[in-house]
């Protein structure tokens, strides 16, 4: 059997802007429902997913990305944008949206998202959240049985436009306890 080398997750800086969004944009149509037209994909990466938008992102404040790195090479990133509320109405003092966690094809199924998800948990409980929530593709069936294996719930739904198309979005949430840590 071959050695697999080691998965590292570690917090994005603003120098490492390229390197995302190389990888944002290589894992974005992953998650799109096959019916998505490749124009309105390609026109929302360029948009959405550039280095100067996630160098803008990565110095907002409230604003966190989170690397997946095997080998040197970028195989995921989530990202977190603090005090986001839902388009729904839920009791959070303090939410933090999951914007973003994405892998690229050959991590599926690996443990990237589940340290990806960890990192993300765990900064929002440090950091005072107390509600994690985040919208995926309705078609997306792979995300939505990872996030309910994880502990999320539906509360909702939103539209998510993509170029020209409208995507359907779940909406859902996981509550940040204090006592899920063990950070003293």
């Amino acid at each position: 059997m071959e050695n697999q080398a080691e998965l590292s997750v570690s917090r994005a800086q603003s120098a490492d802007a390229e390197r995302v969004a190389v990888v944002a944009r290589d894992t974005f149509a992953f998650a799109c429902p096959d019916w998505a037209d490749p124009v309105d994909v390609s026109e929302y990466i360029a948009q959405e997913l550039t280095a100067e938008a996630f160098r803008r992102d990565l110095n907002t404040t409230g604003v966190a990305i989170y690397l997946a790195e095997q080998d040197d090479d970028v195989v995921g990133y989530a990202m977190l944008r603090g005090e986001e509320y839902p388009p729904v109405a839920l009791a959070a003092r303090r939410p933090v949206e999951l914007r973003r966690l994405y892998l690229r094809e050959a991590a599926q199924g690996g443990p990237a998202a589940t340290q990806l998800l960890e990192a993300c948990l765990r900064h929002g409980r440090t950091h005072g959240y107390d509600l994690l929530w985040l919208g995926t593709n309705q078609e997306n069936e792979r995300a939505l049985r990872f996030y309910q294996r994880n502990g999320f719930s539906r509360v909702g739904e939103r539209d998510f436009p993509v170029g020209r198309a409208v995507h359907r979005d779940y909406l859902l949430s996981r509550r940040l306890e204090p006592a899920d840590t063990d950070e003293w």
